[in-house]
C-alpha cells in the first residue's frame, strides 16, 4: 500500500454511549503503528472501524479497503473447534481462492499442529493459527488486536520477526497491553483515553522531552546538603532527588541546548567537594510510566 491510511473525524456512538469522539490518524505503510489506552478507551471499536467492521457514525477514512486488502485479527478471534488445523487454514484459502496453505502452515511454524483439531489446541497456539488467517489474502493492511495474547516467549518472538520481515510492504496497525514489546516494536504510538487521542506521534517524540534530562549519580562520601547547594547554584539543573545514602538523581532543564558541558560542570563540582562519583547513567522513563503520566495528566 503506497498511500498513507488516513482518518478524519472518526466519531461513533452505541446508542448513548460515545465509544469514539472525533479521531484524527495517520497510518504510514512501512511503519508499526500502536493504538494504546485503558480498557474501554475505544481501540476495538477504532479498529472495526478501519476494518469496515462496523460504519462509525461521522467521519471519513480514506482510502477504503476491500476485505481483501485488510487482515484483521480479533481480540478474541473465533475458533473452529471440530476442524483440523490443516483443514481450517486450507478451508479458508479457498474461499479466497488461494493455494499457498502449505507455505503459511510452515511460516507461521505450525506444522506440527495441522493433524490436531483446533478444540484440541491451547490458547497460544489458537493464537498462532488465527494470525495464519490473517495473511491469507497477504493484506495491504494488518489490524491486530492483542496480537501476543496467549503467546509463550517462543511465540512472542516469533510474531514479532515475522512483522519485521513485512513491516517495509505493509502498514501495520495493533494494540497491545505488553508496553515494554510496543516500545521495542512500534514506529508511532496513538494513545486513546474514553474514546479520544491524548497523543499521536513517532516513538521518539512521545520520549523525547526525557532524553538527556536525568542522570542517576552513585557516590562515595555524599553529602546530600552539599550536592543541593551546588544544585541550587546552577542555572542549569532543575531539580535533584535523593534516592538513597549514597546516589541521588539530577535532573537538568529541558531548555539545554547541550546536556554534556553542563553534566561535566556538575561533576566537577562535585569532585571538588570531596564527593567521589563511581556510577552515572542517563534514566530513561519506561512506556508504561509515560503512559500512565499521561493518562493522568488528562
Amino acid at each position: 500500500m503506497e498511500s498513507m491510511l488516513r482518518v478524519h473525524g472518526l466519531t461513533h456512538r452505541y446508542h448513548f454511549l460515545e465509544a469514539l469522539r472525533n479521531v484524527n490518524l495517520t497510518f504510514k505503510p512501512g511503519r508499526i503503528h500502536a493504538v494504546i489506552g485503558p480498557n474501554g478507551a475505544g481501540k476495538t471499536t477504532l479498529f472495526s472501524c478501519l476494518a469496515g467492521l462496523i460504519k462509525p457514525s461521522q467521519g471519513d477514512i480514506s482510502p477504503r479497503l476491500s476485505y481483501q486488502q485488510i487482515g484483521y485479527l480479533f481480540e478474541n478471534p473465533p475458533t473452529y473447534d471440530d476442524l483440523r488445523v490443516e483443514e481450517l487454514i486450507k478451508y479458508f484459502c479457498s474461499l479466497n481462492f488461494k493455494t499457498h496453505w502449505q507455505d503459511l502452515i510452515k511460516e507461521w511454524g505450525i506444522e506440527d499442529l495441522k493433524h490436531k483439531y483446533v478444540g484440541n489446541l491451547s490458547k497460544g497456539q489458537k493464537q498462532k493459527v488465527s494470525l495464519a488467517l490473517v495473511f491469507i489474502n497477504d493484506p495491504e493492511v494488518i489490524i491486530l488486536d492483542e496480537p501476543l495474547s496467549g503467546l509463550d516467549i517462543e511465540g512472542k518472538d516469533h510474531l514479532i520477526q515475522i512483522l519485521l520481515k513485512y513491516k517495509n510492504k505493509k502498514t501495520i496497525i495493533l494494540s497491545e497491553h505488553q508496553l515494554n514489546l510496543v516500545r521495542d516494536l512500534a514506529d508511532d504510538i496513538t494513545i486513546l483515553k474514553k474514546g479520544e487521542t491524548i497523543f499521536s506521534g513517532s516513538a521518539q517524540e512521545i520520549f523525547k522531552h526525557e532524553q538527556d534530562e536525568k542522570y542517576l549519580v552513585k557516590c562515595h562520601n555524599l553529602d546530600y546538603s552539599l550536592v543541593k547547594k551546588i544544585a541550587e547554584e546552577s542555572k542549569s539543573i532543575h531539580k535533584i532527588i535523593s534516592l538513597s545514602p549514597s546516589e541521588f538523581e539530577v535532573e537538568f532543564e529541558p531548555n539545554l541546548n547541550e546536556i554534556g558541558p553542563a553534566l561535566s560542570e556538575f561533576s566537577r563540582k562535585l569532585i571538588l567537594q570531596n564527593i567521589g562519583i563511581h556510577h552515572l547513567s542517563k534514566q530513561t522513563k519506561s512506556l508504561e510510566q509515560e503512559f500512565i503520566s499521561r493518562i493522568k495528566e488528562e
